[in-house]
């Protein structure tokens, strides 16, 4: 008997995926699923999908239709980063061989010439499967396709070609047939159909959890996110490392995934970015994404940084749970605010605004503050070292937090101590 599997196209709905030059990564994710599907089903293979439309699948209800079900899944994605990383890239759960993985590598390889990044698997702190695809799919082989960086020139524009993007598509097919012990059988021409993909532009609405100048802390805070089964995306962008699990064309969508994520206890906002150059224009560098801040919304009696009293009268936390009397009437630093809530950052705790009262005065800088980075500053509150060449200079305040700023025009956070208003 051979082995029955399931196709799983990343992503979906509410969820993009990846972008590039006008690209989403769940329609391209789709079309790969779909056309394998029926190239397999075709040559006699028992195979399934996880979803044949543009449907949304969070990680419990993907993996709940794979686990304890199949043999093998073939999960299809297109990575991003900074524009400059391309190739292919497979992984492969940490309990079984590379051979699956590594077949379908050198077949991609084969067929587009792009390079091979790499073969891998990657485990977690506990020693599991980093990925949650892995982790949450029990004896399922999964094998994670990457068919490369749709945010590389080269790699985007070789997909474009109808002809390379089911040339790559046919190759998965062929190695799972070798792997299910079924004869290969080529296509015929009717079966390479033509897609039309809608092209996004516009405003992006990106949910972030962190953005760090180093990249151990950016994959730190990636590990936490994919052991709470948070898929995340790690972009390079002015420096910084950014963690960000969304990105939506509707900013009402953004705002449901910062939910679920912050309900699973971490910290997010949104960022907006204009959609990426159509292809065919050339690539300029970017400016950096703009945060939108609630400052327009949020009180401004009460900034970050604060320092608020609890009243005794607050009776449930802005997620609906019931404040304990033991935690009410107490001082709090408040960490981050949004529309009519704050986040006390030693409960960490979002509360309602009306539910604090300053202890005392508000903090004297607040988001659109100019500042001067004083000449005796001396490190970034990441940690790196802060060049000559920034002190002195004039900056906008784009966020604030504890002790903290963020400055627009370099896009880095820096201690409250060493800036001063203008």
């Amino acid at each position: 008997m051979s082995k029955k599997g399931i196709i799983d196209p990343g992503h979906g709905g509410t969820d993009p995926g990846a972008t590039g030059f006008g690209i989403r990564e769940k329609d391209w994710c789709l079309r790969i699923s779909l056309y394998q599907h029926k190239r397999l089903r075709e040559l006699g293979a028992d195979v399934d999908l996880t979803r044949d439309k543009d449907v949304t699948l969070d990680s419990v209800a993907r993996t709940n239709k794979i686990r304890g079900k199949y043999d093998f899944c073939i999960s299809n994605h297109w990575n991003a980063f900074n524009g400059k990383a391309r190739g292919v890239e497979t992984i492969y759960p940490i309990r079984v061989t590379d051979r699956f993985a590594r077949n379908i590598a050198n077949s991609l390889v084969n067929v587009s010439k792009l390079p091979l990044r790499r073969v891998f698997n990657r485990r977690n702190s506990a020693g599991t499967d980093w990925y949650f695809m892995h982790r949450l799919t029990g004896n399922v082989e999964t094998i994670i396709i990457e068919y490369a960086f749709m945010d590389h020139r080269a790699d985007h524009d070789w997909y474009l070609n109808d002809q390379n993007f089911y040339k790559a598509a046919e190759s998965v097919v062929e190695e799972i047939c070798k792997y299910i012990g079924i004869q290969y059988r080529g296509p015929k021409s009717s079966d390479q159909p033509k897609v039309d993909l809608p092209i996004v532009s516009g405003t992006l609405f990106r949910v972030q959890v962190g953005a760090f100048g180093k990249l151990e802390n950016a994959e730190r805070l990636q590990e936490r996110l994919e052991a709470a089964d948070i898929d995340t995306y790690l972009i390079q962008d002015q420096g910084l490392f950014k963690v960000q699990v969304g990105a939506y064309r509707k900013k009402e969508n953004a705002e449901a995934q910062a939910k679920r994520v912050e309900a699973k206890g971490f910290d997010t906002f949104i960022t907006t970015a204009s959609g990426t150059p159509a292809h065919g224009t050339k690539d300029e560098p970017t400016q950096p994404a703009a945060v939108v801040t609630p400052s327009t919304s949020v009180s401004r009696s009460v900034n970050a940084g604060d320092k608020v009293i609890l009243n005794n009268s607050a009776n449930r936390y802005a997620t609906g749970q019931t404040i304990p009397a033991s935690v009410k009437n107490r001082t709090y630093t408040v960490m981050q605010t949004r529309p009519g809530q704050v986040l006390l950052q030693e409960i960490m705790s979002w509360v309602h605004v009306a539910d604090v009262r300053l202890s005392s005065a508000a903090s004297a800088i607040e988001s659109g503050d100019r500042v001067t980075l004083n000449s005796n500053a001396s490190r970034y509150a990441t940690g790196e070292k802060i060049p000559a060449s920034r002190k002195g200079q004039r900056y906008t305040v784009l966020q604030t937090r504890s002790g903290q700023v963020l400055l627009r025009e370099i896009l880095s956070w820096v201690h409250t101590r060493d800036v001063t208003k203008l």
